[in-house]
């Protein structure tokens, strides 16, 4: 499935996701007691049947996914450098677009874990009710669309 993008300049606010697909903040201490795990939200996929989780602990992000009816999550993403940050949706039932604290949107397949980073630069962004197409913003920088995916 390919993603294209619809426009490019100041469609959405660039202050993030203000998309109520998303749950509350919660956070707690990993079992070794060490570091605060912070799990950011939740989104339930477009079926409603799994739920995709970004946890963050210490300096590392991890994207998780899961039941919506809870037990074992399975983590198939992690960024060591990056946070991921709340824009984070289902394009489809298995491919997840998420973004970064480096302003980049980025792929993943949920059943490979292929992840293909920075398919955009963008300060804020949203993805199109059908999946097929991305719609962002971006802060001081080049701002024409593109073909992604």
């Amino acid at each position: 499935m390919r993603i294209r993008t619809l426009a490019a300049v100041s469609v959405f606010a660039l202050t993030g996701c203000s998309s109520e697909h998303h749950a509350a903040h919660t956070t707690e201490t990993d079992k070794g007691g060490a570091q605060a795990v912070s799990y950011d939200m939740a989104v339930p996929s477009r079926d409603g049947k799994r739920i995709a989780i970004v946890k963050h602990v210490g300096s590392v992000s991890y994207l998780q996914v899961g039941s919506a009816r809870g037990g074992q999550r399975r983590t198939i993403y992690r960024s060591p450098y990056y946070w991921i940050s709340t824009d984070l949706y289902w394009a489809s039932h298995d491919l997840i677009v998420f973004g970064d604290s480096n302003f980049a949107v980025n792929t993943v397949d949920v059943r490979t874990r292929r992840v293909n980073l920075r398919i955009a630069t963008a300060t804020s962004f949203r993805l199109s009710t059908d999946g097929r197409w991305i719609a962002w913003s971006q802060l001081g920088g080049e701002s024409a669309p593109d073909q992604v995916g």
